[in-house]
């Protein structure tokens, strides 16, 4: 099972008492602090998807990803464009305490409504067996085409003829280029010649924004985030694609320089 990255504090203790060989993994909190938690070696899982407009992504994937384990997974359609509906999905540990989180993403969702980010679906949930897990949540990743960039998750090999490949680790779920807002300023970035500018990113996220400047031949890129998980994310998305950016923690007030 991959690294565990949530925001609750459950100890799975139910998985330990049916007698499987707990196994301790790490957790990092918003915070940045580190927190321990023990997850059965091998036991069932619950898959909760749910359907979301483009512009509510975002939203549910922020509610999600505080229950589900290794941060959340999004299902783009063909016609993403159109705003079709997405499918947000995360994963947890089918233990005493599941169907309680279940709920409380239920009530989270139905509040989000309010907002009027687009139409949100009705969570569904189904049981995932343990050796099907991982290739279960990596079958909910696919590339997705941005102007002249094909951003695809790091395990992936694909490539489109005339595009430039940013590969993103989808566990660390930041920037994941699926915004309306991001995905135009992807598309942005990707025409144009950045050759021998000084390219900062306020907010850098996953990275992703940073790493595309570096891709279009920017002679210096900084990333700023006030998230100190963001700062890691965006420092080992950098490292995957060969590119230097120089990611800090805070905010661009704490930058100097000009930048063009």
């Amino acid at each position: 099972m991959p690294s565990q990255r949530t925001s609750d504090g459950s100890t799975g203790s139910s998985a330990t008492s049916r007698g499987r060989r707990p196994r301790k993994a790490t957790q990092a909190t918003s915070s940045g602090e580190s927190k321990t938690r023990w997850v059965a070696a091998s036991t069932h899982w619950l898959e909760i998807a749910v359907p979301a407009h483009v512009e509510a992504v975002e939203a549910v994937s922020e509610i999600l990803s505080r229950y589900g384990h290794n941060g959340i997974a999004v299902e783009v359609p063909v016609a993403s464009r159109g705003g079709a509906d997405h499918i947000v999905k995360a994963y947890l540990v089918d233990d005493a305490d599941a169907f309680a989180k279940v709920a409380d993403a239920r009530d989270a969702l139905g509040h989000l409504q309010a907002f009027g980010l687009g139409p949100i679906g009705e969570l569904a949930v189904r049981e995932v067996e343990d050796e099907n897990w991982l290739e279960a949540w990596k079958a909910t990743i696919t590339p997705i085409q941005v102007g002249r960039f094909l951003v695809r998750p790091t395990w992936s090999d694909a490539s489109v003829a005339g595009t430039i490949t940013i590969a993103l680790d989808p566990g660390m779920a930041f920037g994941t280029g699926l915004h309306p807002t991001t995905q135009q300023c992807l598309e942005a970035v990707s025409y144009l010649d950045l050759d021998g500018l000084r390219v900062l990113d306020v907010g850098t996220g996953s990275g992703i924004l940073a790493i595309a400047a570096a891709k279009r031949g920017a002679r210096e890129v900084v990333g700023v985030d006030i998230d100190p998980l963001a700062v890691r994310a965006a420092r080992e998305n950098a490292r995957a694609n060969e590119v230097t950016v120089a990611v800090h923690e805070g905010s661009g007030a704490d930058v100097d320089g000009t930048f063009e």
